[in-house]
């Protein structure tokens, strides 16, 4: 009598993917906030990489010799979630939270290639230097809208929370794992959140609109017709 037994025999090599993970110091710069912050309404299906490959450059300011390779160059690198921004004039810097990146080897999909993935060389440090007077504090205010009066001039208690955040589908292919990763524009989120200092409970709930004549009712449109 022949018995068979079926088990897993090996695991094999599927998709590779690298990330780099940190907080970006809080320079208050509008092409810097921009770049942290893809809009990703108008692009899916579209490459988070883009039409053409993008190092992500990766250093050690401070090598722990002087031939150690401390500049890594990843061949295509692309933000795949955005940093919290906190809005306040006391209580931290603008970049609250952190930023990832996400690399893939190069566009050419050369597997066996020296070079696929990254360059290690050792470098002298030759980027920009933090400027810690863009690192700015300011008093802020939020405006529903055309909401009038107390909605277009709201503070806080603690500062305003931004977040951002976007979807994203991985592209595989067999031979070569997972080759791109693009935008899907249906679970963009953008959310602004904070403990309102000079609104009454009567006002607050006037926002909230979960009872009387002006109760929103299911199958209504949230921020739609009905105006403050």
């Amino acid at each position: 009598m022949l018995w068979t037994t079926s088990a897993q025999i090996a695991a094999v090599a599927k998709n590779f993917i690298v990330e780099f993970t940190g907080k970006p110091a809080g320079v208050l710069d509008d092409a810097y906030l921009e770049s942290m912050f893809p809009d990703a309404r108008n692009k899916h299906g579209s490459s988070v990489f883009g039409a053409t490959d993008l190092p992500l450059i990766i250093w050690a300011q401070h090598p722990f010799s002087g031939s150690d390779l401390n500049k890594v160059t990843w061949a295509r690198g692309a933000i795949s979630k955005s940093p919290s921004i906190l809005a306040t004039a006391t209580r931290g810097q603008i970049i609250s939270g952190e930023i990832t990146f996400t690399a893939l080897m190069a566009s050419d999909f050369d597997l066996t290639a020296p070079d696929a993935w990254y360059v290690a060389v050792n470098a002298a440090y030759s980027g920009s230097s933090l400027d810690i007077a863009n690192i700015r504090y300011a008093r802020y205010s939020a405006a529903l809208g055309r909401a009038s009066t107390p909605y277009n001039d709201m503070i806080s208690i603690d500062g305003f929370t931004l977040e951002a955040t976007f979807g994203t589908k991985d592209i595989e292919v067999d031979n070569f794992g997972i080759i791109d990763r693009v935008y899907d524009a249906s679970s963009y989120i953008a959310t602004v959140k904070f403990k309102p200092a000079n609104l009454t409970k009567a006002q607050v709930d006037t926002l909230i609109r979960i009872q009387d004549t002006t109760a929103l009712l299911p199958g209504d449109e949230i921020g739609g017709a009905a105006k403050i």
